[in-house]
């Protein structure tokens, strides 16, 4: 594993110390998530333009650290800043008793 991680080029790249302080301050927030807007505003404070943001999101994205869904113009207006968040806000509609219910009850009669 260490090997394979070694090699992957996300370990390779360089990342702005700026990209980095934005991060850091973004993940000291209370709040799970944050509007775009105020990623953009947060970035500019570090000399980030929006494009070159759109870019520092869609890396720590990747990375896992912080989660920018672009499916939709609802989903993009926000930044989830604690990924154990959203997953928890998942799993609460996935195992809600009256959906399980529901499921397992049309499972059951076939």
């Amino acid at each position: 594993i260490e090997d394979s991680v070694r090699s992957a080029e996300y370990v390779k790249q360089k990342v702005s110390l700026r990209w980095m302080k934005v991060l850091d301050d973004l993940l000291e927030r209370e709040e799970s998530h944050v509007p775009l807007a105020e990623v953009k505003e947060l970035s500019a404070d570090y000399g980030i333009a929006d494009e070159e943001a759109e870019q520092m999101l869609n890396y720590f994205d990747e990375l896992g650290v912080l989660i920018h869904l672009t499916a939709t113009s609802e989903l993009r207006q926000y930044v989830v800043t604690k990924p154990q968040w959203l997953l928890d806000q998942l799993s609460l509609v996935i195992s809600d008793a009256e959906v399980d219910g529901h499921a397992r009850s049309a499972y059951d009669a076939e």
